[in-house]
């Protein structure tokens, strides 16, 4: 997947604050995009602390390939709401932690997310966007 962002109005001054600030990026993530060589301006590989001007464009590519070989896989249900190339969007069944732990090592969502995507040959990593406690299902309504 491949994110790109045209510079307007000289908004941003270097790379490395396009990508934390326009495609909100995690510094890990960065690192590795940096890593893999995967930033680049104006069609030529960057740095993230390369200068950019008004019209710069400003690319990364999601594309490398990256597992989770630390969750291990396990068959479940999976309610799923919505999923594209981008995102795979679950509603979390009460009582079942999204991440693996000591106590629920085997039994997380992550655990049955990673087997979907074995058996669906999808080679990418596991990257829950919100963590919700165990016990949570859905949001509270406050009246």
């Amino acid at each position: 997947m491949k994110l790109e962002y045209t510079n307007k109005s000289m908004f941003y001054k270097t790379v490395k604050e396009v990508l934390k600030s326009h495609f909100h990026l995690s510094e890990r993530l960065i690192l590795k995009l940096k890593r893999h060589q995967q930033i680049y301006l104006n069609g030529q590989p960057a740095t993230v602390t390369s200068s950019i001007t008004e019209k710069d464009i400003v690319c990364v590519e999601l594309g490398f390939k990256e597992k989770s070989e630390n969750i291990l896989a396990k068959q479940m249900p999976l309610s799923i709401v919505f999923e594209d190339e981008a995102m795979l969007i679950l509603n979390k069944p009460a009582n079942i932690p999204v991440h693996p732990s000591m106590s629920h090592f085997s039994d997380s969502l992550s655990n049955g997310v990673q087997y979907y995507f074995q058996q669906n040959h999808i080679d990418t990593k596991i990257r829950p966007v919100n963590r919700l406690d165990k016990g949570t299902s859905r949001p509270c309504h406050i009246r």
